[in-house]
């Protein structure tokens, strides 16, 4: 005789308890420890800034763009000599908010179009699309998902 098969599958059910305690440690779900951020840490990560790329274009060639977002001028160009796209690199807030933008063309020029588009890096971009004559002074509310 080689045993009592009882013996046997209760053997072979504490072998696969012992198996299964470690592995539920290691594939149970958890969720992320609250840290508390230290002194140069913000609070709010997505007033942090993040570099952009800002695309302006125009259906006429401005005499002077300004770009700010609370407060920060992000572009600023005058004498663009014809240009109808301004580029720039800079840095933006991830909460999104209010941008001013302030556009000027050359007296005479009919009612002009600006598509304004913002482009956060890892993010989509955000694009609007405003309409002004000889000045332009809008607010613009862009966001993004992370």
């Amino acid at each position: 005789m080689r045993g009592s098969p009882l013996f046997h599958v209760i053997l072979v059910v504490l072998g696969l308890l012992g198996l299964a305690v470690p592995l539920s440690w290691l594939t149970r779900a958890r969720t992320p420890e609250a840290v508390a951020p230290t002194a140069g840490e913000k609070l709010e990560p997505s007033l942090a800034l993040t570099p952009a790329r800002v695309v302006m274009k125009f259906a006429h060639a401005p005499a002077t763009v300004r770009l700010a977002q609370g407060g920060r001028e992000l572009v600023k160009e005058e004498a663009l000599a014809g240009r109808t796209r301004v580029k720039a690199q800079t840095d933006v807030e991830l909460a999104g908010g209010e941008f001013k933008l302030d556009v000027t063309w050359p007296a005479g020029t009919p009612e002009s179009a600006v598509t304004l588009t913002v482009e956060p890096d890892g993010h989509e971009a955000a694009t609007a699309t405003v309409w002004g004559a000889e000045t332009l002074g809008e607010i613009i509310k862009l966001e993004w998902r992370p």
